[in-house]
């Protein structure tokens, strides 16, 4: 649940991301949003939305971070990295859909740890 001004926003997980080898992972919609996988093997690239549920609140506030944990690199806004520490732990990834069987996707190139939270899949 998300609260601004006057009004509540709610994130339901639409499925869950299993780590494969190969730098594949399995997306696994759940059988009730079913229906909006149609036609998504007619895509090669999707945008996978996803919950980084590993995160805790103290990471929820860092706002400034060295790319790539680096300390080397010159410190910056986590808004201009791909940090997944930040104010709200939404990660995003560009993949390629490999393959599709009914409300399982395999895809390659998802940055996102094993059994994270999917919240939404968008077609590139």
């Amino acid at each position: 649940m998300i609260s601004f001004k006057n009004s509540t926003f709610y994130i339901y997980p639409i499925g869950e991301i299993k780590k494969l080898k190969h730098a594949k992972h399995k997306i696994i919609v759940y059988k009730k949003y079913l229906k909006g996988l149609d036609k998504i093997e007619n895509y090669n690239k999707l945008r996978i939305l996803y919950w980084m549920d590993k995160l805790n609140d103290s990471d929820r506030e860092i706002l400034s971070v060295y790319p790539h944990n680096n300390k080397n690199n010159i410190k910056r806004g986590v808004f201009s990295t791909h940090s997944p520490v930040r104010p709200n732990p939404i990660g995003v990834s560009t993949v390629n859909l490999i393959n599709r069987e009914n409300n399982i996707l395999i895809v390659k190139g998802l940055d996102a740890l094993d059994n994270s939270p999917l919240i939404d899949i968008k077609s590139n």
